[in-house]
């Protein structure tokens, strides 16, 4: 079965929303049903998602699958975006519904949603630049803040490394409140610590970060990865984790322990190639 390509305009990738776990996957599924129903996504049709195929995607029992599209159709009408749009006059902020419509079918497990009209552009590729990844790679990830991370992560798949992001950005970005972590450790252990090691363990990439500071303040964050590639299609140029040994079998390290195993010049990606077929490294860089 060929992997089933999600593809989204950057400025939705960048843009700043809050969607629970259940609602992203859900979005994601509509991309990936619009590219084969042979319609596309327009403002007039319903895309269907039943919870069979949600369970087979995300690996979870039909009851979870079930309340997944009943939460969904109560909450994700009212989820809203924003978008910033680049104009010869400066900047316009865009706030618009994730979708126009939404039903849950109870005698069919199906749930339909129709897009709003704003959001159509960045999904069907009628932009220049675009974001692709496979729903296959993010299907393992149980933290909204991992997805929203994985997605902006690879919005910069040409460098693997993104700019410093302001902290107050980034948490626009990954849908976290004002009132959500407001002590920089708690954001950084609930939120980013969170997600780059569910990334790392679950995911097709291995994510670092580097904290930037303003004072005595952390001021940004960026993120770079390098690919992980396995089985037949394994590009022989990528960074490859051999499974020696199944993941859930690793012995979890700290970064400094997996420094201390580095040969002299070693770089971080033959570092990671070495030893990840033994060790999960979590990343645990102090203030």
């Amino acid at each position: 079965m060929p992997k089933e390509l999600i593809v989204k305009g950057n400025g939705l990738i960048n843009a700043s929303y809050n969607l629970s776990l259940a609602e992203q996957r859900i979005v994601l599924m509509a991309i990936v049903i619009s590219r084969y129903n042979g319609k596309g996504i327009n403002a007039n049709d319903y895309l269907d998602i039943s919870a069979s195929d949600y369970s087979k995607n995300f690996k979870v029992d039909n009851s979870a699958s079930y309340r997944a599209l009943i939460e969904a159709s109560k909450n994700l009408f009212e989820r809203k975006f924003t978008i910033t749009e680049q104009t010869p006059k400066g900047e316009n902020k865009i706030l618009s519904r994730w979708v126009s419509a939404i039903k849950y079918i109870p005698s069919c497990g199906t749930l339909q949603i129709i897009f709003a009209p704003p959001v159509i552009p960045f999904i069907n590729d009628l932009e220049k630049k675009f974001t692709k990844f496979f729903l296959e790679d993010v299907a393992d990830l149980q933290s909204k803040y991992a997805l929203r991370l994985y997605e902006i992560l690879m919005s910069w798949s040409s460098t693997k490394k993104t700019p410093p992001i302001a902290i107050e950005k980034l948490r626009s970005l990954l849908g976290v409140e004002k009132n959500e972590y407001p002590a920089m450790n708690n954001f950084k252990r609930r939120v980013i610590d969170l997600a780059v090691g569910q990334i790392n363990e679950k995911t097709n990439i291995f994510v670092t970060y580097e904290q930037h500071k303003k004072g005595r303040s952390i001021d940004s964050i960026s993120f770079s990865y390098v690919e992980i590639s396995q089985g037949k299609d394994r590009d022989p140029n990528t960074v490859d984790w051999v499974d020696e040994q199944p993941k859930q079998k690793r012995k979890t390290i700290s970064e400094y322990e997996a420094s201390q195993m580095a040969n002299p010049g070693e770089e971080w990606p033959e570092l990671l190639k070495r030893i990840g077929s033994k060790y999960h490294v979590i990343f645990d860089k102090n203030e």
